[in-house]
């Protein structure tokens, strides 16, 4: 699916973040970073919300998270993006969140109501890929233009 210039892959495999990560460099893309509230709100509304009701599919509130591509950068005290290295602004957290549950949460998944909360990176999540979208030159028809 697309949203602005960038085009999202929804993994429904569970994976450590580590693996998440390969798997979208292997497919030429990154795990998600979100930018926006706007961005934030369609990948909710896209893709966390199931189907067949909340509380069949998802009985936990951590249920039907995926993992985003941001990490606890213990130099900046801060989580970071992966990709680009800028300090994750957007989603917002959770009530509570960050807390660092046993000192071992310096993952990121985005819970099923939009909002963030850190986690151990072996914990196992879907995730969502990310990658710019290709813009194809347009060519008027033979004849045009």
């Amino acid at each position: 699916m697309a949203f602005g210039s960038h085009c999202y892959y929804l993994s429904h495999m569970e994976a450590t973040v580590d693996d998440a990560m390969d798997f979208c460099k292997q497919n030429g893309s990154y795990l998600i970073e979100i930018n926006s509230p706007l961005e934030n709100t369609w990948i909710k509304d896209s893709y966390l919300l199931p189907v067949n009701g909340v509380t069949d599919t998802c009985p936990k509130f951590y249920s039907c998270s995926v993992w985003i591509g941001a990490r606890y950068l213990s130099s900046s005290g801060k989580f970071v993006w992966n990709q680009t290295g800028e300090e994750m602004v957007y989603p917002e957290w959770d009530v509570n969140q960050p807390n660092n549950r046993k000192g071992q949460q310096d993952c990121v998944v985005l819970m099923r109501k939009g909002k963030a909360n850190d986690r151990g990176c072996r914990d196992k999540f879907q995730f969502i890929c990310e990658k710019a979208a290709k813009v194809l030159p347009f060519l008027p028809p033979e004849g045009e233009g």
